[in-house]
């Protein structure tokens, strides 16, 4: 059952845009909050306006959702009371298959070892009685039959090569032999199998390579690395997975139509039907850390095992907090089963494909007058108001300009690969945008095993076919495709529905790309209108994460918060693209989609400000009050992404835009307010807002974060990580001087620094550190403030254009 926070949400709402700084908080009239059901109400800066817009989505009388409807019953979980770091080191197959065929000894090879195990002291770190660091374990496995796994040898089986070359079969070794086998007198080789870019392999008769020298065990390419387990680790394999019967008959609040299951969906839609058994080996890919339990005291820490499978029990409902407030993403996501999910992504797909129709019929000659807004249309042009059209003429004859956005293309570095062990990954995953974007964010929330935690990487890059992944990396589709249909991440709990949701997902991505394509030359500075409740349903689709939204709500995490932070993950995105989506092919950018602007199609200081502040109040519960659930960890990367991904050039954009930007807490401190609090029905900022529970003191460091440092054993590693998080982005911006080598190098030790903390084990800490930096950025150091303004100095290169590789 889930628990209710008892608090009034109407407590402390009040409007910040008229109090003065010496106001004194206890005497201001607290104006009415919502009532359920999403009735409107008024603010600080506007009515009402109800008006009706048949083109607009009706969702009204929409049922009431009680806390027993939101919970999904089977998506069970038991947590244990605390973590035990030396059971839950994830060691799982003990053979590795080189290129060349031979094997390997991986992480867990266990058998009588003839002469001394010689480790690489560079790449290997043993957990000891002092808990210093084990790196993540990575193994790969070649099977001849990947969708049986109950034939899969046991773990114990393991082939070891002496130092002579000779094969020394362990006791436990599928293979009897009497003799050694000599490797120097083996056959020519005179056939090798080639790898694809995702690992599989490929053997074609043209890829055929000719051997006549024989192999020399000294220099054969180093596959992966060694680590040996502690003492007294335990190898954990999950076994006898099976699909859960989940719910057949919820009831969707959009269309009232049954649930979709994943073996049944509609045929007219591309959602995926019960995958198939995959037809050829595939290599088997584990990510692990060696998890710890953290010495620090991390407020509103939730007790789940990172890999939530250890003790897990389907009959035995989980115990998650139920959410004040989220009222009208309450109505619109209900108990969040894949029909409602397949709903909602139809009508959002259908109101964007009416934005580009509206947009397709306007006629070339008369386009300038639809620079005056209309009711009439779904999107509007908007303009710079005199004064910022004016600071930007300034700072373009200063030379300040920002270049367009990138393509968000190129690897990480070999320090990073090396923490997280991942060289051998496929190309797309070891992209720096995707292993900080989708990569981290599911290595912060952790999974059923280590080896659905990489599967779920893999099926959430689908959120790459907006950046264009799949034109540029020839396996990009087979990758998602494969690790789809896994068949040991179907059987697992929510693994299912987490695949269906996916490609639910899927559609409206691929819908909206196709639509851009096609129309890409006539979208320069054209952007949507949208009220509030088109917004939302826009919004999550538009997280292009759908999967990792389904997989939560079934494990029982509150449907309406995680719909809400999947809303943030917009404008969390769109903050540092307002003034480079005025020109280039994007419709949907949260900040222009308000009535705020669209009402006048004036882009003015006042109205960037008001807008920011209301989705700066919408994150602040994600950050600090339910910073532990899954898809808040998804949104707490937003803003290192930003800085490490190759496409936004974080750091540029905020030294660009820091004159125009706030400095400090200020406007009534750190404050919260609901997505429907801080915007009317008309998605026109209202100023609500109420003060943040448990807000820091804004320094850097602030007391918030000396708490967690204080007395931890790892204290000195996770101040580094804060200051390559907050302190070193605002030292560089605040001075003033563009340095594209500091702005790399502020990038990479940030990326280089997350990686050490995630590979020793301290993932909460990580997390919450992350999360902090991104409240900070949003309220406290404003630099979100700062890239936003400038990114109104974007060069234009991209007008006209895609904002992808096309």
């Amino acid at each position: 059952m889930m628990s209710s926070d008892k608090r009034n949400e109407n407590d402390d709402l009040v409007s910040v845009r008229e109090i003065k700084m010496d106001t004194n908080m206890d005497d201001m009239i607290t104006p009415p909050l919502t009532p359920p059901h999403g009735k409107e109400f008024s603010g600080a800066n506007g009515a009402n306006g109800n008006a009706e817009n048949p083109d607009l989505i009706d969702l009204e009388g929409l049922p009431d959702i009680t806390g027993s409807q939101l919970r999904v019953e089977n998506g069970a979980l038991n947590a244990p009371d605390h973590i035990d770091f030396k059971s839950s080191l994830e060691i799982m197959d003990a053979h590795t298959t080189s290129e060349n065929g031979t094997q390997t000894p991986a992480e867990n090879s266990i058998g009588k070892i003839s002469e001394p195990m010689v480790l690489d002291t560079a790449e290997t770190h043993l957990l000891s009685e002092n808990e210093t660091q084990i790196p993540i374990v990575i193994s790969v496995e070649n099977t001849s039959n990947p969708s049986d796994l109950e034939t899969l040898p046991d773990i114990t089986e393991t082939h070891l090569l002496s130092d002579d070359g000779t094969q020394d079969p362990t006791e436990n070794s599928l293979m009897k032999t009497s003799d050694p086998v000599v490797l120097e007198t083996l056959p020519d080789i005179t056939e090798t199998d080639l790898l694809s870019e995702n690992g599989t392999q490929i053997p074609t008769e043209d890829d055929i390579v000719k051997r006549t020298d024989p192999i020399d065990i000294e220099n054969l390419p180093e596959i992966t690395e060694t680590h040996r387990p502690s003492e007294n680790s335990t190898l954990h394999q999950p076994s006898d997975l099976q699909p859960l019967p989940y719910p057949t008959a919820s009831t969707s609040p959009i269309s009232g139509a049954k649930a979709i299951t994943p073996q049944h969906h509609p045929p007219s839609h591309s959602i995926a039907a019960t995958p198939k058994p995959l037809s050829t080996p595939q290599p088997t890919l584990h990510i692990a850390p060696a998890i710890r339990p953290s010495t620090s005291s991390l407020p509103n820490r939730l007790n789940i095992p990172y890999f939530w499978g250890e003790g897990y029990n389907a009959s035995a409902p989980p115990t998650f907090p139920l959410h004040r407030g989220y009222t009208e993403a309450r109505q619109l996501i209900g108990d969040g089963s894949l029909q409602t999910l397949d709903d909602l992504t139809s009508h959002a797909l259908k109101y964007v494909s009416g934005v580009f129709d509206d947009i397709a019929a306007v006629d070339p000659s008369t386009d300038e007058a639809s620079q005056t807004p209309s009711p009439s249309t779904r999107f509007y042009e908007p303009r710079l108001s005199d004064s910022i059209l004016a600071w930007k003429a300034a700072q373009t004859a200063a030379g300040n300009i920002l270049p367009h956005k990138g393509y968000g293309l190129g690897r990480s570095s070999s320090a990073v690969l090396h923490h997280f062990n991942a060289s051998s990954w496929p190309e797309p995953l070891i992209q720096n945008g995707a292993m900080f974007g989708c990569g981290m964010a599911n290595m912060l929330i952790g999974a059923y095993d280590s080896r659905i935690l990489y599967s779920n990487y893999c099926v959430d890059m689908a959120f790459y076919y907006e950046h264009g992944y799949h034109k540029v990396f020839p396996h990009f589709e087979k990758l998602i495709a494969d690790e789809g249909a896994d068949p040991h991440a179907v059987a697992s709990p929510a693994g299912a529905e987490r695949r269906a949701a996916v490609d639910i997902g899927i559609r409206y991505i691929k819908g909206k790309v196709e639509l851009e394509t096609k129309l890409k030359s006539k979208l320069g500075k054209k952007v949507a209108r949208l009220d509030r409740r088109t917004a939302q349903i826009v919004f999550f689709s538009e997280s292009s994460l759908m999967g990792m939204s389904s997989e939560t709500i079934v494990r029982g995490f509150d449907a309406a918060a995680v719909m809400s932070d999947m809303i943030f993950s917009s404008p969390g995105t769109d903050v540092v693209d307002v003034g480079s989506d005025l020109q280039n092919s994007e419709v949907m950018n949260a900040f222009l989609n308000t009535a705020d602007i669209a009402d006048t199609g004036v882009v003015s200081e006042e109205s960037l400000r008001n807008v920011y502040d209301a989705y700066a109040h919408t994150g602040a519960r994600i950050f600090i009050e339910r910073w532990a659930e899954p898809v808040a960890r998804m949104c707490a990367t937003l803003y290192t992404w930003h800085i490490q991904n190759n496409r936004h050039g974080f750091c540029r954009r905020a030294l660009l835009g820091y004159g125009m930007a706030r400095k400090g807490v200020d406007r009534g401190g750190q404050r919260e307010a609901d997505f429907d609090e801080a915007f009317d029905a008309d998605l026109r900022t209202t100023g609500l807002s109420r003060p943040l529970k448990n807000a820091c003191d804004g320094g850097d460091p602030c007391d918030a974060v000396e708490k967690v440092l204080e007395g931890h054993v790892e204290k000195e590693l996770l101040g580094e990580l804060w200051y390559c998080l907050a302190t070193a982005p605002l030292e560089y911006v605040s001075k003033g001087v563009i340095s594209q080598e500091m702005e790399d190098g502020i990038a990479e030790k940030l990326s280089v620094a997350m990686a050490k903390v995630y590979s020793v084990g301290l993932v909460d800490e990580l997390t919450w550190l992350i999360a902090h930096a991104n409240h900070h950025a949003w309220q406290v150091n404003h630099l979100f403030e700062a890239a936003m303004f400038g990114s109104l100095l974007d060069d234009g290169g991209l007008k006209g254009k895609l904002d992808r590789k096309d």
